[in-house]
């Protein structure tokens, strides 16, 4: 029954979208939704490339960001895989501007963390974000010394929002992010420094990819998860990085 529908729908549309809105079929105009959603998703996807082209950041990117972020709300991910990739590529490319304005910022993370919500939806293979330009973001939006400088106000839920975004991403990093990642942070590890070491465990809490296949357990948290968990058994101090969500939340993995 299930693959009767799918062909029903990909002979209507001419794709198989990823997430659609399942209520949406219950509205009395149910049977026109499909004409005009694609025509609004058509109509937003030609001027998001026309504004990218065009460098311009703000009206364009902005004004048709926030139409396919209502899009999404109304129709769910109702688009085929090789849109929504596309989508996402875009938009972390955007994302990764240097110097972007923090609002900017905010409206396109907050973008991605929609696209990239459903996980099952798109895998690994089909998909390869890099790990360095957010940890240069994250310089940036987290700390103070860069934060200070400048005449753009960083607000308050900025940083939550580019941390949920790691979040999302992390499952896509290149598999030979993790060493890549300690490389960078391993040096901090001192017990005898209380700041590095909580900064080290943060930025290690954020992004070492936790979800990998078992065959390639030698290039992810076999690399690192027995030298943590001797440093939590070695330091008795109760130090402030203890209390970063790190260890006990490999619990939900």
């Amino acid at each position: 029954m299930k693959e009767e529908n799918t062909m029903k729908y990909t002979d209507i549309s001419g794709f198989l979208p990823q997430k659609e809105n399942v209520y949406n079929k219950l509205l009395p105009y149910a049977d026109k939704l499909d004409e005009e959603s694609a025509r609004l998703f058509l109509d937003i996807k030609t001027n998001l490339v026309k504004s990218v082209l065009a460098k311009e950041t703000r009206p364009g990117c902005a004004l048709w960001t926030s139409r396919l972020i209502k899009y999404m709300k109304i129709y769910g991910l109702k688009f085929s895989k090789e849109d929504h990739i596309g989508l996402i590529q875009l938009y972390y490319a955007l994302l990764t501007i240097p110097n972007l304005e923090p609002t900017r910022i905010n409206k396109f993370a907050s973008t991605l963390q929609f696209l990239l919500k459903k996980r099952h939806l798109i895998s690994p293979e089909e998909l390869e974000l890099e790990w360095k330009p957010l940890y240069d973001l994250c310089i940036r939006i987290m700390e103070t010394s860069k934060t200070d400088l400048g005449m753009y106000r960083y607000f308050l839920t900025l940083e939550n929002t580019l941390k949920n975004l790691i979040r999302f991403c992390r499952i896509y990093f290149p598999v030979e992010a993790t060493q890549e990642i300690l490389d960078e942070f391993r040096p901090l590890l001192c017990p005898h420094s209380t700041a590095d070491i909580a900064c080290a465990i943060e930025y290690l809490e954020l992004f070492l990819p936790v979800i990998m296949k078992p065959e390639q357990a030698n290039i992810g948290y076999n690399l690192w998860l027995e030298e943590l968990m001797n440093l939590w058994e070695v330091c008795h101090n109760a130090s402030v990085w203890e209390n970063v969500s790190f260890l006990h939340k490999l619990n939900a993995y």
